[in-house]
């Protein structure tokens, strides 16, 4: 029978002539013989009344389908003939993607239902391993992003070692990232975004304070020159932009301010080498990261009264959260912001080298400036596209950001410390019996 697929009627007239033996007429019901009829001849002769049956029959051939296989789940059929059909059930912590019931039809199965990952952790006492989507969903419990180095989605290394452990421990060696350290930032815990919040100030050339959120491309504020000398730098680019969302940051407080510093743990800032410096001048200019900063270095601060920059202790460092992240980029390379002086870059301490892939647009810069036509070919009026009123880009700027990812796919150890001896030796602890 072709392909099992059609249906074939069979009309049966028996007019029963048999001559001298015994014969079998048997009848097909759904592909089996369910009834016999037997007739003999007797010894002399094989004449007998002819008998006349009718029968109409139906056999059919039934498609069938191969058996239903299902990754993390199973599947109950009674038969896969066509027609029949079967149940789908996932196991414990995966959900079903389709429906619970599928059929056997000529084409084959109904439909093909799989089962996948529900995301979540089970008991505390069982061990790994564990759903990707799990230790991601703990991981942002512990107060960690997806985005940085320790997230699961990222680090093989974690994710191995914690599929050996029962989902309660996982639990529990993911809360200590969050406080690792003496600052308890962790790079590979929490995402950074290097900036400053959206209420820290800045010294305009029009005597005015602005906050970061007021502040608007073209703008120019206090920074000092290569000489340690005070002036006003325009704001040529946001380096980086965030207008909303909480960040963490850092808090400096130096002896005599009433200003708190906020900043990024990596972002840059200048230390005096000593307790006689008062000029900031580049060759008395440290760099150094928010992050390696403690109590007893020496912050450049300005002086409202004098205009000048003098070297204060810091007396207190401690953390929080504030709102928005805005990183200006001056043609100076710094500026002063909540009254300290600060660089304009993150995650490089080494500040030529921070300052070097921006020349080009410092050269447009000065272009702008001296041929206003040719420079706005060049490069628009730093204010074009922006609403002055309003804000303007949002996110990280695409010219630093090519240069960060160059960076990354050379290796290159962002954030990592350039001068620990020069942190060390320019460490200047209050004594305990000297008043602030």
């Amino acid at each position: 029978m072709d392909g099992c697929f059609h249906v074939m009627f069979l009309y049966c007239y028996f007019h029963f002539v048999v001559v001298c033996t015994e014969w079998t007429a048997s009848v097909i019901d759904s592909g089996r013989f369910v009834s016999q009829h037997t007739h003999t001849c007797d010894s002399w002769s094989c004449r007998f009344k002819p008998e006349t049956r009718h029968c109409y029959k139906q056999i059919q051939c039934r498609h069938s389908c191969d058996p239903y296989a299902i990754s993390n789940g199973v599947v109950s059929c009674a038969s896969h003939f066509e027609g029949e059909s079967c149940s789908v059930n996932c196991y414990r912590l995966y959900n079903l993607k389709g429906p619970s019931r599928i059929r056997c039809t000529r084409s084959g199965w109904s439909s093909f239902p799989y089962c996948i990952e529900s995301g979540n952790c089970g008991y505390d006492f069982e061990r790994g391993p564990h759903f990707i989507q799990c230790l991601s969903r703990l991981w942002l419990e512990a107060g960690c992003s997806l985005n940085t180095n320790g997230s699961p989605t990222r680090n093989p290394d974690l994710v191995r070692k914690w599929n050996t452990m029962t989902v309660d421990e996982v639990r529990r060696d993911m809360a200590e990232y969050p406080r690792d350290g003496l600052i308890t930032y962790n790079p590979y815990c929490q995402e950074n975004e290097e900036c400053f919040p959206a209420h820290a100030t800045v010294l305009t050339s029009d005597g005015s304070r602005r906050t970061m959120a007021e502040l608007r491309l073209g703008d120019r504020v206090l920074a000092v020159n290569a000489a340690g000398q005070p002036t006003f730098s325009e704001v040529l680019l946001w380096l980086d932009r965030r207008s909303t969302g909480r960040e963490h940051y850092l808090l400096l407080d130096t002896e005599g301010s009433e200003e708190t510093l906020y900043i990024t743990p990596n972002h840059v800032l200048f230390i005096a080498p000593d307790n006689t410096t008062t000029s900031a001048t580049a060759t008395r200019r440290v760099p150094a990261f928010a992050k390696d900063i403690l109590p007893g270095h020496l912050l450049y601060r300005h002086d409202p009264s004098t205009g000048s920059l003098e070297a204060k202790r810091v007396t207190d460092v401690r953390e929080s959260e504030s709102l928005g992240a805005y990183a200006p980029l001056t043609v100076e390379g710094n500026l002063v912001v909540g009254g300290h002086l600060v660089s304009c870059y993150t995650l490089q301490c080494r500040q030529h080298l921070a300052h070097l892939p921006f020349a080009p647009y410092r050269l447009l810069h000065t272009l702008r400036s001296s041929i206003p036509f040719l420079g706005d070919l060049l490069l628009p009026s730093p204010w074009q596209g922006e609403d002055r009123e309003v804000g303007g880009q949002e996110g990280m700027h695409w010219y630093a950001n090519a240069w960060y990812q160059l960076g990354l796919w050379m290796g290159y150890p962002f954030g990592e410390t350039c001068y620990p001896s020069e942190l060390q030796r320019y460490h200047y602890p209050r004594p305990a019996t000297d008043p602030l």
